[in-house]
This record gives C-alpha cells, sequence and structure tokens, in this order.
C-alpha cells in the first residue's frame, strides 16, 4: 500500500472497509487515530474489527466513539457487539440508552423488543414435569421427587445455556485482555533493556563513564530500560491497544525520562532537546513493543 500521508485518511479507511479489505482498512483508520480524535473514525474502527471478529478491539473502539461523540447510533453500535458475544445485559443497557438519547431510534426499540420478547418465551416454556403429570394421581408422602423441585433450583435449561455461554464469552475476553498485558510485560522488558543500552552506547556516556565501571552501568541501564519498557508493555495491554497505544506511552515515558536528564543536567536546552528526543526514540520503540504484542496475541 502507499504509505504517503495523503492516503491515511478516514475516507480511504471507509472506502477499504466498504471494499471488504479489513485488514488495510483497519491500518489505515488506526494511523488516523493516532493523529486526531474522531468520533466517526473510532466509529468505522469498531465496524472493521467487528467484521474481523476481533470483539474486543471493537467493543475498545466502539467506547472510544463514545466518550467523543454521545450518539443513539454509537449506543447502538456498542450494543449491537455485546449481543453479539452473548454479553446480554450490557447490550440491554446501551440499547436503552440509544432509545433514551432518540426515543424514535427504531433499531434500538426493536433490539429492545426482540430481547425482551425472547426472555418471556424463555419463561413461558412449559416445566417438563408438569407436562406428563396427571391430574388425578395421589402424591407419595414426604418431599417431592428432583424432577418436582428442579425448576425452583436454578434457571430454565434455555436461559442457563444462555448464561453459560456468555460466562464462556465472557472469559474469553479476560483470558486475551491477560494475554495481552502478560505479552505487553515480557516484550516491554527485552525492547526497553536493548533500547537503552543502545542509546547509552550511541550517546557516548558509557565511554565518559568508563573507568571500570563501564559494564555496571550497561546493567543499570539495562534494568531501567527494562522497567521503562514494562509500563510500556502493560500500558498496551491495560488498554487493549497496539501500535497506537504503544508509540503514545512510549513517547510520554521517554518525554518525561530526557526532561529528568536534562534537568539533572541543570540545562533548560538539554532539557527540551533530550525529551524531544527521547520521547521520539521511545515512541517508536513503543510502536515497535505494541506490534509484537498484537502479533502474539494473533498467532
Amino acid at each position: 500500500m502507499d504509505s504517503s500521508p495523503e492516503v491515511f485518511t478516514k475516507e480511504e479507511g471507509l472506502r477499504l472497509l466498504r471494499a471488504g479489505q479489513i485488514n488495510d482498512a483497519i491500518g489505515v483508520l488506526e494511523k488516523v487515530r493516532e493523529k486526531t480524535d474522531d468520533a466517526q473514525v473510532c466509529s468505522f474502527l469498531g465496524a472493521a474489527y467487528d467484521q474481523k471478529g476481533d470483539k474486543v478491539h471493537a467493543i475498545h473502539a466502539f467506547e472510544e466513539c463514545l466518550r467523543l461523540n454521545e450518539t443513539p447510533k454509537a449506543y447502538y453500535n456498542l450494543a449491537v457487539v455485546y449481543e453479539s458475544v452473548h454479553r446480554i445485559d450490557e447490550a440491554v443497557r446501551e440499547y436503552k440508552m440509544a432509545v433514551e438519547l432518540d426515543p424514535n431510534y427504531a433499531l434500538a426499540a426493536q433490539a429492545l423488543k426482540r430481547l425482551h420478547d425472547q426472555f418471556e418465551a424463555v419463561r413461558a416454556q412449559p416445566e417438563p414435569a408438569a407436562a406428563t403429570a396427571q391430574p388425578t394421581q395421589s402424591m407419595p408422602a414426604g418431599p417431592p421427587p428432583p424432577s418436582q423441585t428442579q425448576s425452583f433450583a436454578g434457571p430454565p435449561p434455555a436461559e442457563a445455556n444462555l448464561l453459560a455461554r456468555q460466562m464462556a464469552k465472557e472469559q474469553a475476553i479476560a483470558d486475551q485482555h491477560h494475554a495481552l498485558m502478560r505479552s505487553g510485560l515480557i516484550y516491554g522488558a527485552i525492547c526497553g533493556a536493548i533500547f537503552f543500552i543502545l542509546l547509552n552506547l550511541l550517546g557516548g556516556l558509557v565511554i565518559a563513564m568508563m573507568g571500570g565501571k563501564g559494564w555496571l552501568w550497561l546493567v543499570i541501564q539495562g534494568f531501567i530500560g527494562a522497567i521503562y519498557g514494562s509500563l510500556v508493555g502493560l500500558w498496551i495491554g491495560y488498554t487493549c491497544g497496539g501500535e497506537g497505544a504503544g508509540f503514545q506511552a512510549g513517547a510520554v515515558i521517554g518525554l518525561v525520562y530526557g526532561v529528568a536528564i536534562g534537568l539533572l543536567m541543570g540545562s533548560l536546552g538539554f532539557m527540551i532537546g533530550l525529551g524531544l528526543l527521547y520521547g521520539l526514540l521511545s515512541g517508536v520503540v513503543g510502536l515497535i513493543i505494541g506490534r509484537l504484542v498484537d502479533m502474539s496475541i494473533s498467532d
């Protein structure tokens, strides 16, 4: 794909999405989202992730869309994804929010009625024991058999199955979230340590501090880098983000680190220069960590 800046527009992302080029559309829309807070971009991105089957990122994108612009359509889109993963209570909540914002929003109202009718249909199903019971049959003394008390011990079978599927889906989402956190921590620590060691080698700091302590300084910098990378990776996992979240986290942490070094040098120029330099380089490393995390989950 042409990587020129003008290609990365929400119009291009929408065109690719409509053409069925889902991965290309996600790539373009993620680039656009890095540059601007646009609710429509997040909505397109949520639709793309939903079509791809990545429900975690779809929910995240639609939630971001709602944060930027609270509309009935945004609530409806989020509800549809929740319903697709059988998170019914949350889907009902979002459908209701859409109807509260716009009582004439037919799609949300119809979805609420459909879910309500399904629930009532489950409740109206006859109990198997009641269908086979004989009206004139005398009841034996003692407690009723288990078949007659089964309906009071829990939800109807169909509702229980629905609840089980919903819990399984929620557990799968939680497992994927934990996998993101774990991969972010591992890749972040490795990449962060390598980044800080190379940064000091290229900067000549090790040469300046040689005299028997050069290797010790490298070890210290590797340890600091591992902490830095772990923070970046954990942020990626916590936000269920990828390259974009990695670049943002890396840039912020790198900026703070550069400013701190400049402050220790006692120079405003070094504070600004090192802050910008470290922020940019650190952002690139964060982007790499985010890509590795995404690859580890997709595999």
